[in-house]
This record gives C-alpha cells, sequence and structure tokens, in this order.
C-alpha cells in the first residue's frame, strides 16, 4: 500500500480545498507544493518566477516532489504555475496513490473566480491549453481521476473516499 496521497490538477480545480477535506477525514497531514517553495524563499512563487526563471521553479517543483519519498501519511498538492515533468509525476506513482482533479475550462473560470481573482495573464485561451495539457500529461499516471463538475468538494472528497476504500 503507498504511504501518501497527491493530488494534481491544473489552477482552479479546488486541489488545496479536496486535499484539506481529506486530510481531516483521514487523519493525514497536508504538503502544498507551491507554499513549501515559498516558504523555503520567503518569497511567492510569481516573485520566485520573476527572479530566478521558470525552469529554475520547474527544479525547486521537483525537489518538493522527491521529498514525497520521505513522507508517511501526507497528502501532496501540486503547484498552480506549473505542469508536472514526467520524471515528477512517475516519482510520485512510486510514493502516492495520484489522484487527478480537472475540469472543463468555463467551469474553472467560474469556480476560481469565486475564490481569488484569475491572474492577469491568465486567459481564457491559455487556460483551456493547459487544460488541455495538463489532461494528456496527468492522465496516464494517475490512479484515479475525477472531473470536477457542479459538485462540491465534499461530494468530490467522498468520490476519493470511495476510491481509496477500494485499494
Amino acid at each position: 500500500m503507498k504511504k501518501n496521497i497527491a493530488i494534481i490538477g491544473m489552477t482552479g480545480n479546488f486541489k488545496s480545498a479536496v486535499a484539506s477535506v481529506l486530510a481531516s477525514k483521514l487523519e493525514m497531514m497536508t504538503f502544498d507544493c507551491e507554499a513549501y517553495i515559498a516558504y523555503n524563499y520567503c518569497l511567492s512563487a510569481e516573485t520566485l518566477i520573476g527572479k530566478a526563471g521558470i525552469n529554475y521553479y520547474k527544479k525547486q517543483v521537483s525537489k518538493a516532489v522527491s521529498d514525497t519519498e520521505d513522507l508517511h501519511n501526507v497528502i501532496f498538492f501540486s503547484a498552480d504555475l506549473t505542469l508536472l515533468s514526467h520524471a515528477d509525476l512517475k516519482k510520485l506513482q512510486e510514493n502516492c496513490y495520484v489522484i487527478f482533479l480537472y475540469a472543463d475550462t468555463k467551469v474553472v473560470l467560474s469556480k476560481y473566480s469565486k475564490i481569488r481573482p484569475m491572474s492577469h495573464s491568465l486567459t481564457e485561451e491559455t487556460l483551456d491549453s493547459l487544460n488541455v495539457q495538463s489532461q494528456k500529461r496527468y492522465l496516464p499516471y494517475c490512479d484515479f481521476s475525477l472531473e470536477i463538475k457542479k459538485q462540491s468538494v465534499n461530494s468530490a472528497v467522498e468520490s476519493i473516499l470511495e476510491y481509496l476504500s477500494a485499494c
């Protein structure tokens, strides 16, 4: 049995909310990849990317993913600002049940705008492209995928719990 859970997906798919509720129900801790990197550098992800570049940020994401190897009883959730590499996805697959959350771009836009304002550089066209890329990249590596539609965070968590109980 794998010792951790990884929640992956693109921005606006409620990864952090699902991870938080799931962690509470399973008495696990959460590992927010983006917050972990920001804490280590005392910079927001956007500022770190601005100062050091996207490739440096991706290396930090890879380090955070590698840390899952040493963790137990943790729900890792991926950073929003970059897609995970194939190597990162393979590493997560080794150490975690990989849960992929995805949604239609219009659903993401409607939900995300209620939580926090979208980045000014993240247009519907860009988000749609990222959505397609993330599904192509992530689906082959996930143990379970869940399309987020109009369901609540709690119903998404219940679906994940049903999957995990069958494992």
